[in-house]
């Protein structure tokens, strides 16, 4: 019983520590933004190194290394699809879901809490 509570105890504290991306974000190239209105692209466009989205999108990934959750579940499109090699970032009212490929080789997927003014940088 108390070999029980110890590991239920373990597996409910490591679910709740965040987690951080592991992104290289310097070596992030192109990006493709689009953008969803009721589910579906309505827009999508490709951003290169030097530009403001692509710059602010960096920036954005940066700040936001640290605070994570994975995130298990299948996941409609939000307002906002931001792709680059090697991750795939989803962006919904007040959530972000990213997908990345860890250095280990694996598939991860996070969520955060975010604001979508967040990206209004997006909104041309």
């Amino acid at each position: 019983m108390l070999k029980s509570a110890i590991f239920i105890t373990l597996m409910v504290c490591l679910y709740g520590c965040s987690n951080s991306h592991n992104i290289e974000v310097l070596k992030i190239d192109e990006i493709t933004v689009s953008t969803f209105k009721n589910l579906r692209e309505s827009k999508s466009k490709i951003y290169l190194p030097g530009s403001a989205i692509h710059k602010r999108t960096v920036e954005w990934l940066s700040h936001n290394e640290e605070g994570w959750e994975p995130y298990y579940a299948s996941v409609a499109p939000g307002n906002f699809m931001i792709r680059g090699e090697g991750f795939t970032l989803n962006v919904g009212d007040k959530w972000a879901i990213l997908n990345y490929e860890h250095s280990t080789g694996e598939y991860r997927q996070l969520s955060k809490s975010i604001t979508i003014n967040e990206f209004k940088y997006l909104v041309q």
